[in-house]
């Protein structure tokens, strides 16, 4: 067996470890010899190399940095709390299509969890590997839900003693308040279903009905990677073309015009569908080189700006984000150079986070504002205070997810893939693929 030292981590943190190579297979080992990733077969073969991290396995850094940027612009969209929509809408359309944003995390996640997860199922679907790969999302997804939905009961029981009834349960629909807290909510919530089309409706962590929708999405993957994989292009693009195909009903069928006006798993499993054919895409070797170019890389991120502040339906710009993700995946040029900046990485690392948080600050101060000056507090304020107020809020957001990705995402992901890998004997004479916990 061949052994040759290999360099894996960020820039600035770079460590020494061991890529064994046997055959199709390479092994990357810590120092100690810990197994910390496995790539091999033919689909590892064809996607080209990415960036390595101890904790990670492999992850593109471009793409980290995206859905960091995507999560920043999802809270631009709720900061319609603080009276900004008004303020911003005369001047750009840009804020008030943040939601479109979510269709982007949809496809990025089914491009990503290929990459990831794919090489577990192009032979087949085993129980180990299905129970390996559901863990894995379940540890990805539902610690850090969980504790903001506590969260969001600890402000419910004691809004009435701090806050009085100054957001009461009929006016909760306007603004941006929940529909309803009550308990058939509460568990819609706890089991993940509340986007379903029996419980569909927006409550307590509104914007977690993307995460309900994903979890059921996270089913269908292993069978529809298996028969993209197994199919080539006579099922790439038919599935991709009925995804297209399904995106324009619903958009068709939304009053008004909007991806964002209900069917939302239908929505989000054409969308992860989407990145499932993209990553297809990327790992068989079938896109334009010209695609690696800053040529197309930076007309494809102003056109996409453009689109945003212009207003223009959504359908186009959920084609131009899938254009930017695959841009962002094989650019080698400037574009690249610019998503793997600390900034926009760390962003991307606590972008989670960043968008479960958001929402239980924003109503708390909505809450306050309400409390201290009434209903309308904030919209008298002028645009400047109201912007100077938004951006203290985003600081928040961005520190409590900082501290809330240390402490919660993180750890229990480590700890949930640990108590997993224990459970489970390592395989005699060869090197069991260890999913990575934080892994999209």
């Amino acid at each position: 067996m061949d052994q040759k030292p290999t360099y894996v981590g960020n820039p600035t943190q770079r460590r020494l470890f061991w890529t064994r190579l046997s055959g199709s297979c390479r092994c990357v080992l810590s120092p100690r010899g810990d197994l910390l990733s496995v790539v091999d077969g033919p689909l590892s073969s064809a996607v080209e190399p990415a960036r390595t991290s101890v904790a990670d396995k492999v992850y593109f850094v471009p793409l980290t940095s995206l859905r960091g940027i995507a999560a920043v612009l999802v809270v631009l969209f709720h900061a319609q709390i603080f009276g900004l929509a008004p303020y911003f809408a005369s001047a750009t359309m840009l804020p008030a299509k943040g939601y479109i944003w979510v269709d982007f995390f949809f496809m990025l996640s089914g491009f990503v969890i290929a990459h990831s997860y794919g090489q577990r199922f192009v032979s087949g679907v085993s129980r180990r590997d299905l129970a390996d790969y559901l863990t894995a999302r379940f540890a990805r997804i539902y610690p850090l839900h969980l504790a903001m939905l506590l969260v969001f009961l600890a402000i419910e029981l004691a809004r009435p003693t701090i806050f009085g009834d100054v957001y009461p349960s009929a006016n909760r629909a306007g603004g941006f308040g929940p529909v309803d807290f009550t308990t058939p909510s509460f568990f819609g919530h706890l089991f993940l279903v509340q986007a379903l089309p029996f419980h569909a409706h927006t409550s307590w962590n509104a914007p977690a009905w993307s995460i309900s929708c994903e979890a059921a999405v996270y089913f269908i993957f292993p069978v529809l990677f298996l028969a993209l994989a197994r199919g080539g292009r006579s099922m790439l693009w038919p599935a991709a073309a009925l995804a297209a195909t399904t995106l324009t009903l619903l958009y068709g069928l939304a009053e008004p015009r909007s991806l964002d006006a209900g069917f939302n798993v239908v929505r989000c499993a054409a969308e992860f569908t989407i990145g499932l054919c993209l990553y297809r895409l990327y790992a068989g070797r079938r896109l334009p080189a010209v695609l690696a170019s800053d040529i197309v890389a930076w007309p494809a991120v102003a056109l996409l700006i453009l689109s945003l502040h212009l207003g223009l339906a959504d359908l186009l710009i959920v084609a131009e984000l899938a254009l930017l993700l695959l841009v962002a995946v094989v650019n080698r040029g400037r574009l690249r150079a610019a998503l793997e900046t600390r900034v926009p990485e760390f962003l991307g690392r606590i972008s989670y986070s960043i968008y479960m948080v958001h929402f239980p600050v924003f109503f708390v101060a909505a809450l306050t504002a309400r409390t201290l000056g009434g209903p309308d507090a904030l919209l008298r304020q002028s645009p400047a205070v109201r912007v100077v107020l938004f951006i203290l809020a985003l600081a928040v957001v961005i520190a409590l997810s900082t501290l809330t990705y240390r402490a919660i995402e993180a750890p229990c992901r480590k700890a949930i893939m640990a108590r997993r890998r224990r459970r489970l004997a390592r395989p005699e004479g060869g090197a069991a693929l260890l999913l990575s916990a934080d892994a999209e």
